[in-house]
């Protein structure tokens, strides 16, 4: 939500649902911890915490078990696996992979005081967990701490782009809980409606709320490197055509949709417009990217 809504959008909302703007940090790992546990959220009096403790990392990879929806791919987090955790960990490994992610972190506050307000704001902990073929996530249970498993491809500004990625779930998961971005919040999220348009990031059909969420993961991290300058060649991420025409494809699967409007609340719709406006000022930016959207 960073750059397409502004650190003062994101920060005025989550002064609503804690119920003031001070110590914003503070209150809400205190509203936090009592809609998920204050062992998921952790000592919010402290800055970003490093979890190097194997039973808090399967407490917190444990808010990750959920149903699967259309176009989900994810390796299903179960209780054997979970349960297997500390005979497979790697001490070793999993400090220098959270040392790995300290630095993705100082990088985000030399590079946007903005930005990395909003992170420092919203992110308490970060864990690492090592499975095959994932690099981890955010959960809708345990806001306010990122699962990363970085490959030993990732630079710095790769795992950067992570930080922005997860960042952008969980800022619109809490703007969700506060103002409500679709008209059936169940169908929204499981595809039970029916609406199914193309996720920016899988480029596969999924559920509205999914893809919503892929359309400002591309687009914000597509706008973090515009602010940087793309001085680096990214590995996790498709290079910025590709999220541009992918972010296209988004937008165009939604509004093809008849009475496509009726899926939002206000909220969402004025989130998905803003979207659309920055998908307009990237592309203009981007060579060999038409900026020309279709109208609904």
């Amino acid at each position: 939500m960073f750059f397409a809504a502004g650190n003062q959008e994101v920060r005025s909302t989550i002064g609503l649902l804690v119920g003031a703007e001070d110590d914003l940090r503070g209150r809400l790992g205190g509203w936090l911890a009592k809609k998920q546990g204050a062992d998921i959220v952790g000592d919010c009096t402290r800055s970003l915490e490093l979890v190097d403790d194997v039973e808090v990392e399967a407490r917190l990879l444990r808010t990750f078990k959920c149903a699967p929806t259309p176009g989900d791919i994810a390796k299903p987090i179960t209780d054997e696996l979970l349960a297997a955790l500390p005979s497979q960990r790697n001490a070793e490994r999993v400090r220098a992979k959270l040392a790995r992610m300290a630095e993705a972190a100082q990088l985000l506050e030399r590079t946007c005081d903005g930005l990395h307000d909003v992170f420092s704001t919203v992110i308490n902990r970060i864990f690492v967990v090592e499975l095959d073929k994932e690099g981890g996530g955010s959960s809708m249970r345990s806001v306010g701490a990122i699962w990363a498993n970085p490959t030993s491809s990732a630079s710095v500004w790769d795992l950067a782009e992570f930080l922005v990625h997860e960042l952008t779930h969980q800022t619109l998961i809490l703007d969700e809980q506060v103002h409500g971005h679709f008209t059936d919040r169940t169908a929204a999220h499981s595809g039970s409606g029916g609406f199914l348009p193309k996720s920016s990031i899988r480029n596969a059909r999924r559920p509205l709320g999914p893809v919503f969420h892929s359309l400002a993961v591309a687009l914000e991290v597509a706008s973090f490197r515009a602010l940087v300058g793309e001085q680096y060649e990214p590995k996790l991420h498709p290079g910025t055509d590709r999220l541009l025409a992918s972010a296209q494809d988004t937008i165009r699967s939604i509004v093809w949709e008849l009475d496509w409007q009726k899926q939002f609340r206000p909220r969402g719709r004025y989130l998905f417009e803003a979207y659309r406006d920055l998908w307009e000022r990237l592309a203009c930016q981007q060579p060999g990217v038409i900026p020309r959207l279709i109208q609904e």
